[in-house]
């Protein structure tokens, strides 16, 4: 029974954790808000043959733990963010590595059907061509809902809106548990797209 309640306790931690992505076209940066727990890895991912993700190459990370893969071998390396004009190059792929970055950070198993509650606000740190169109912004909020969260936000990209500034996006969306993105006060909603 004692069993029972310490995993009902973690499952409903994890449902509170919210994150803050930055994504760039040789680099992506993940942050969790409630653990401070972080990583840095490549964007790009090695596939294998049915182009699923099988290697993720970690640069830097709070955690001293591996990813733990497959041994299926890697046909080929894509990266889902490098496009001059496109945010997505590989919707599919971005998709997967962003939830298996997100499942990593709360060390949830890869056969994990637990989904997360938070809140995730993705950044780029470039400005595409053109900027970030509408359709690109409901795609990245799609596969970041995709990815588990409660409400995924799309910031203006690094250049334009600083981590301290998406920190305080942050603990308002907390503190008011905002549910919607028009709920966010004007000040606060110049920094999203």
């Amino acid at each position: 029974m004692q069993l029972n309640k310490n995993i009902n306790a973690r499952i409903n931690n994890l449902l509170h954790y919210s994150f803050y992505i930055r994504a760039g076209k040789e680099q992506i940066y993940i942050k969790c808000f409630e653990n401070d727990s972080w990583l840095q890895c490549s964007s790009s991912v090695g596939v294998d043959e049915k182009s699923r993700i099988q290697r993720i190459k970690i640069l830097k990370s709070s955690e001293k733990r591996q990813p733990a893969f497959s041994n299926k071998p890697v046909v080929k390396t894509i990266n889902p963010f490098d496009h001059p004009r496109l945010v997505y190059n590989q919707y599919e792929h971005a998709e997967a590595l962003i939830r298996f970055l997100l499942r990593y950070l709360m060390e949830l198993p890869k056969s994990s059907r637990w989904k997360m509650a938070g809140y995730i606000i993705f950044q780029l740190d470039y400005e595409p061509e053109g900027g970030i169109t509408d359709v690109e912004k409901k795609m990245i909020k799609e596969s970041l809902e995709q990815s588990s969260a409660k409400l995924g936000l799309v910031a203006k990209p690094s250049t334009v809106v600083s981590e301290d500034k998406i920190e305080k996006l942050y603990t308002y969306i907390v503190e008011n548990r905002i549910s919607k993105e028009d709920q966010i006060e004007q000040e606060l909603q110049e920094m999203l797209i």
